[in-house]
């Protein structure tokens, strides 16, 4: 059994952990510190903290709180970090349909629904 899962490990597939434990080594080096941030939006090439910020009035606190647990426990939680700014693109994207009324009309729904 270990010469066949031996026989998968390919040369591309070492290239591959390579990268990405070259890439999460800074996340170890500076977890707590005063650059997280910084670290946390260049490893994500997108600033984070600016969707919680932009939608904190759209979603409830408990959200908020889930996802600065979720950056704080990077690079093991990617995979939910992912999942919670893809639906900051697709809110972003259809609150630029909306216009200015309808958008006070239904904000007070948001917190229940999304």
């Amino acid at each position: 059994m270990l010469t066949s899962e031996l026989s998968r490990i390919t040369s591309k597939r070492i290239k591959e952990l390579q990268k990405y434990i070259l890439r999460d080594k800074p996340l170890e080096n500076y977890k707590d510190s005063t650059f997280w941030d910084i670290v946390v939006d260049c490893y994500l090439n997108v600033k984070i903290n600016d969707c919680i910020e932009k939608f904190s009035k759209y979603v409830d606190k408990r959200e908020i709180s889930d996802v600065k647990a979720i950056i704080n426990t990077l690079p093991d939680s990617l995979s939910k970090l992912k999942m919670y700014y893809l639906k900051y693109l697709i809110m972003d994207y259809l609150l630029d349909k909306l216009d200015e009324e309808t958008l006070k009309e239904i904000k007070k729904h948001f917190k229940e629904t999304i």
